[in-house]
């Protein structure tokens, strides 16, 4: 068995609603730059798949080495409770943001997803 050491770069999951030119994912695409310019490592999971203008930023972010969950079709609630542990159990950050209205609700097992105020929160 092969054991590796521990990756020391603290991992920094932002979980969305919808990869779109809007408020909160616009906060995490200027995030994520910042994050991974410190040595963090990144990753989006979305609930939503993006809008198609907004996929050129998102091979933009994959060129900074964030890791991108983001699906192809319509989820439902249940589907986008499981993409959040799928995103989770893959990555495994050690921190989880939400830039979204109520990520709590999504949260799987017992996890806290923080919630990342933009203009439109306060």
């Amino acid at each position: 068995m092969t054991v590796h050491p521990p990756n020391l770069s603290p991992a920094i999951l932002h979980v969305v609603l919808r990869p779109r030119y809007s408020g909160a994912e616009m906060l995490v695409k200027a995030l994520i730059p910042m994050h991974a310019g410190h040595g963090c490592r990144t990753a989006v999971c979305a609930l939503l798949p993006s809008e198609a203008a907004f996929l050129p930023e998102l091979k933009k972010l994959e060129l900074l080495g964030c890791e991108l969950f983001v699906p192809e079709t319509e989820l439902n609630r249940p589907q986008r409770v499981f993409q959040v542990a799928r995103a989770i159990r893959r990555f495994k950050p050690d921190f989880d943001c939400g830039a979204f209205r109520d990520p709590g609700r999504l949260q799987p097992g017992r996890r806290h997803l923080e919630r990342l105020a933009h203009r439109s929160a306060r």
